[in-house]
């Protein structure tokens, strides 16, 4: 009988707990900036990035706490690759697919209408090489992008605020940073040559979506 009734009570908090959590859902658009990695060998260097360029996603979370919470997204980054040294410039089709979960930290409880917060986490995102190798690219002495997809883990740290909008509505905005190593499969360094620096894609993100 008393395990019964533990058995009853540990079902109520559970059930509870899940009811007390505040859900968020919507939409992302955001804006990437990469700066440049480079790639040196005797006698030169040129710098290899993926161009700045538009990003849409969604994202789902929940308020585990009253100040913390977690949360996964989903974004999709347009943005050919790029190798350039001095005047010359050769552009790949790619683009790049990330999933990450973070957990968020906020500086104001839920039921407040403005919540700023700070957020880090870590995933994966595929990068995609959609382009036509060409036999003899420009720059290949250095090295150069094929086309393929390649897994690639990242870490991602963040801070933003999010605003009630009225109803279950939630506006928000934020800066990003997703780190990462470069890949080795999709652009490739040439025999001799050296690859240095992290994919570091700042973002900044804008988002809509509600409450429950």
């Amino acid at each position: 009988m008393r395990r019964s009734g533990a058995g009853v009570l540990l079902c109520a908090a559970i059930c509870t707990s899940l009811y007390a959590q505040r859900w968020e859902a919507g939409g992302l658009g955001a804006f990437a900036m990469q700066p440049d990695a480079h790639v040196s060998k005797a006698g030169g260097e040129a710098s290899v990035k993926f161009r700045s360029s538009a990003a849409l996603g969604a994202f789902a979370g929940h308020n585990m706490y009253r100040l913390v919470g977690g949360e996964v997204r989903y974004m999709w980054r347009f943005g050919n690759g790029e190798i350039s040294s001095g005047a010359v410039k050769h552009e790949f089709g790619a683009h790049q697919q990330l999933v990450t979960y973070d957990i968020l930290v906020h500086t104001a409880p839920r039921e407040r209408k403005v919540r700023p917060y700070v957020a880090a986490g870590g995933g994966v995102k595929w990068v995609t090489g959609t382009g036509n190798p060409a036999a003899f690219p420009p720059l290949m002495s250095f090295g150069a992008f094929t086309a393929g997809t390649e897994a690639v883990p990242v870490a991602d740290a963040a801070f933003g605020v999010k605003v009630k909008t009225g109803g279950k509505g939630m506006a928000r905005i934020e800066v990003r940073d997703v780190m990462s190593a470069m890949p080795s499969t999709v652009f490739t360094a040439a025999p001799g040559a050296k690859l240095s620096g992290w994919m570091h894609d700042v973002m900044v993100v804008a988002g809509l979506g509600w409450t429950w």
